[in-house]
């Protein structure tokens, strides 16, 4: 039955938000013994495919009963000291069925450490054609090593950025690592062929034909004439398909970092720096309140924080999510980040017009078309992003480094990290004797869905414990808090009363004080139960109302007054209309929250550095009865760009 209503709905039926509607009606749902409950779960959800499930099937017909052990390979050289070219060539190995909410985190040493590659710039050879040929052959000499073990593993996926993408697939820089498209023409929207594996071999099995022959075939093939590649002999494995799309390198660092300096050079430093100083605070997202044009060595994590309002500041409208860090992808969020790239190369050419950019031969800006393939391949990307490694030179490189002399440091780096692994070790089976060797934990799976379950919180105590009502209509823009007050208690006390009642029951609520106690923070968690050492709250976002104030050092420091989605019960599944937005959330004795409506400044904004705010009195005035909320109906912060 729930095939068949789905493939009814899909094919035959109405439209997405009617048969949304008709599952909501009560009985509907039970009677037919339906899974879903709205039409947006009959999409196919993508999280965390494990890497190599299409090469499964080969592998189990050849060996029935065998252990499957897919494997994720990343490699990335790193500075050692900030003066002089101490380099390190770290390897590390996870497994492809780890999750990937482990993998992510460090301190759960999800990914170990294969060795170290040599790091020589083989000086001695003059001539740099056949330097860079001896260096990629050394690579891979070296990986070869490590990819004969007991068992069944299959090589999954690499992680690495472009430069290591090139190397281990062999291709020159410059060129798409997955198809083959020409140079001149990676800025293109045309899908070009994937590379064919099988030609490739061919080109490679002509090594005893002479280096000539040998040269000519892998140039015809697309690839360079390396010796034995590491991964000729692999079994079910295309390396042109495992490399992986690096949000970190190609995303952040790459494209974001260019746009960057393409609406620089359109708009002007002056404009952006301006319309960033004039962007509210929020939880989730980072201020640049001195601009974003005198930035230095900026990292993944600041272009990650710029793009999510850099769009807002400059036409005017809410940014929309970035699609490819996508926690959970489904079909529909696929055809929307198909649908963001098409739109893009649709528009590209303004910046060719105005002499930003020549053209956009980037294989960065190329492999974007890739994603979605990969996505439906090895799941979402936060599967096998090269942040995870980043963070792992620290660990594994720099600080094994530190504890050096500084003089064929290598083994004692691998020393170092063998005797710390073993303290590690040690010190997990001292903790398991002392409680008494308890079962491992178990951690239920996470339930499909990119946003989960998130619980208010609020501290033990208020922020002000008595504050006079003529402060809360000076500071906190409460202008009819004492008849809000008291249509709240009327509602709270008499929930089927309707509006007119309230408002008349309102007018003999006697209010016997004249201080109450102030919140100016409403924390929102959710439960993380990949945290070492058991589940733990993780706040998730927050609203913040505090008025202006002086430190001691006699500094003003402005007040913020976030805005806030509150629902009033009136909406349906999906979209806007069951929330409204405000943007100042006054949060007096703790089940209740006031809460001013905005109106539009009164003349326009002469300066660029203008971030005034105001409150229109009479809007207050006269949706006062709707200004009065209880904090579980505040749901999320918004953060409103204008």
């Amino acid at each position: 039955m729930d095939w068949e209503v789905a493939r009814w709905a899909k094919l035959r039926g109405a439209g997405s938000t009617a048969f949304s509607d008709l599952l909501n009606v009560e009985g509907v749902r039970d009677s037919l013994n339906l899974s879903y409950s709205n039409s947006v779960q009959l999409n196919k959800i993508i999280d965390e495919q494990l890497p190599g499930r299409p090469k499964f099937a080969a592998v189990e017909k050849d060996y029935p009963g065998a252990t499957i052990v897919p494997i994720i390979i990343s490699s990335d050289k790193t500075q050692l000291t900030v003066f002089g070219n101490k380099t390190a060539y770290p390897v590390y190995m996870t497994l492809g069925n780890i999750p990937k909410e482990i993998r992510r985190k460090p301190s759960r040493r999800g990914y170990v450490l294969l060795g170290y590659l040599p790091t020589s710039k083989m000086k001695n050879i003059k001539n740099k054609a056949a330097r860079r040929r001896i260096l990629a052959n050394v690579f891979h000499a070296c990986m070869w090593g490590w990819i004969t073990r007991r068992g069944h593993p299959i090589y999954a996926t690499f992680v690495g950025d472009y430069p290591e993408q090139c190397l281990v697939t062999a291709v020159k820089t410059g060129e798409c690592p997955t198809c083959e498209a020409p140079r001149d023409r990676l800025g293109e929207e045309t899908l070009f062929p994937l590379r064919d594996l099988e030609n490739i071999l061919a080109a490679l099995d002509t090594l005893d034909a002479g280096p000539t022959i040998y040269a000519q075939a892998c140039a015809d093939a697309g690839i360079k004439p390396v010796y034995h590649p590491f991964w000729e002999g692999l079994p079910y494995t295309n390396i042109f398909r495992v490399i992986t799309p690096d949000i970190l390198h190609q995303l952040y660092q790459g494209i974001v970092k260019h746009l960057i300096a393409w609406l620089k050079a359109t708009y002007g430093e002056a404009e952006l720096d301006a319309r960033c100083r004039r962007l509210p605070p929020n939880h989730n997202i980072r201020l640049f309140m001195n601009g974003i044009s005198d930035l230095n060595r900026v990292t993944g994590k600041e272009h990650d924080q710029i793009s999510r309002f850099i769009l807002g500041i400059i036409i005017d409208i809410q940014l929309p999510n970035n699609l490819s860090p996508y926690p959970m992808h489904t079909s529909e969020t696929l055809a929307h980040q198909a649908n963001a790239l098409w739109r893009f190369h649709e528009n590209k050419s303004i910046f060719v017009d105005l002499g930003v950019r020549p053209d956009f031969n980037l294989p960065k800006l190329h492999n974007s078309s890739h994603t979605g393939m990969y996505i439906k391949l090895f799941g979402t990307t936060d599967n096998y992003n090269t942040e995870y490694t980043e963070r792992l030179h620290i660990d594994l490189a720099k600080d094994a480094y530190r504890a050096t002399n500084f003089k064929d440091e290598f083994p004692q780096m691998t020393l170092w990290l063998e005797r710390k692994e073993k303290i590690f070790r040690h010190e997990k089976y001292i903790q398991s004797r002392l409680n008494g060797s308890p079962a491992p934990p178990t951690v239920a799976p996470l339930a499909p869905g990119i946003v989960y379950e998130r619980r208010l919180k609020m501290t033990k105590g208020p922020t002000c414990k008595a504050v006079r009502m003529d402060v809360l209509v000076a500071d906190y823009g409460a202008l009819l808090f004492r008849s809000a007050l008291a249509r709240f208690i009327v509602q709270f006390n008499n929930p089927t009363f309707s509006r007119a009642q309230i408002e008349g029951e309102s007018r003999t609520v006697a209010l016997h004080f004249n201080r109450v106690p102030i919140y100016h923070r409403i924390k929102f968690v959710t439960e993380d139960p990949y945290t070492a050492g058991g589940p733990q709250d993780s706040v998730i976002d927050s609203i913040h109302v505090q008025p202006q104030k002086t430190t001691r050092s006699r500094k003003q420091l402005a007040g913020r007054f976030d805005t806030a989605l509150v629902n009033d019960g009136s909406g349906g599944m999906t979209g806007i209309s069951a929330k409204e937005v405000f943007p100042d959330v006054s949060p007096c004795p703790r089940s209740f929250a006031s809460v001013p409506v905005p109106s539009p400044s009164r003349a326009p904004r002469n300066t660029l550095t203008d971030t005034s705010a105001s409150t229109s009195t009479r809007r207050y005035a006269e949706d006062a009865s709707e200004s009065a909320c209880e904090l579980d109906d505040v749901h999320a912060r918004e953060h409103a760009v204008s």
